[in-house]
């Protein structure tokens, strides 16, 4: 379906009381218009519709004509990145991506592979810094049997997991999605909620979404988690 709506409200503002007032399931927003003034900047109206969407936001940066045959190249089946900070909130975004991967992959195998990060802290002995590695791991090892055992063998996924230590979180993901960086062939999705938990060992969701949509050239899909409401009354 094709529709052209003409609204009063500003561009963000009209495609969510399109998306509330229609029942859509899923919005997929380019990274500009027809072009020149009509533009459509990219971080401000995504980011908007995507930290405000009831359903899950698809952003999909259009390339130079050589990056788009290259990310072509990797189209079936689809392997997508999945950042998590250990937070009930972050793994919302685990079913509507393996849901769009089982859906754009056909007769392939796509995959999830689930990725935290984990960031030392110079106050933290090095015995402090494995417990905390160990602890990613488990949780992430946890998480991937239940998967294997329900979403994945529903859709014929395969659930890979990593875990990593690095101050920067996002440029660390952004290198992940791109590189593969051994653990697993480079990703063509990016899937992560706009927010998560805090603290002194978990990144912040909603900062490392920014960062990683305006840097990667992938598709990022976005989801706005049910629990954010929630978490902030307890923050």
């Amino acid at each position: 379906m094709v529709k052209e709506v003409q609204a009063e409200l500003a561009i963000p503002d009209a495609i969510l009381n399109f998306i509330t007032s229609h029942h859509m399931e899923i919005v997929v927003i380019g990274s500009h218009g027809r072009g020149g003034l009509a533009r459509l900047v990219l971080g401000s109206v995504a980011q908007k519709i995507a930290w405000n969407s009831p359903i899950p936001v698809l952003v999909h940066r259009v390339q130079k004509p050589e990056q788009d045959e290259q990310i072509s190249e990797l189209a079936t089946p689809i392997h997508a990145l999945v950042p998590l900070d250990g937070s009930p909130q972050a793994e919302e975004a685990i079913v509507p991506a393996g849901l769009l991967v089982a859906a754009l992959s056909g007769a392939g195998v796509g995959s999830l592979h689930l990725v935290q990060i984990i960031k030392p802290s110079a106050h933290h002995t090095d015995e402090q810094r494995g417990q905390a590695r160990e602890e990613a791991e488990r949780y992430l090892q946890d998480l991937a049997g239940r998967l294997r055992g329900g979403l994945a063998s529903t859709f014929q996924l395969e659930i890979k997991f990593s875990v990593y230590s690095d101050e920067q979180v996002a440029p660390t993901l952004v290198h992940i999605a791109a590189s593969g960086d051994g653990a697993a062939a480079p990703h063509n999705l990016i899937a992560m909620t706009t927010s998560g938990r805090g603290g002194k060992r978990r990144f912040i969701m909603g900062s490392v979404a920014e960062h990683i949509l305006q840097k990667t050239p992938l598709p990022v899909l976005l989801i706005k988690p049910e629990a954010t409401s929630e978490q902030r009354k307890d923050s």
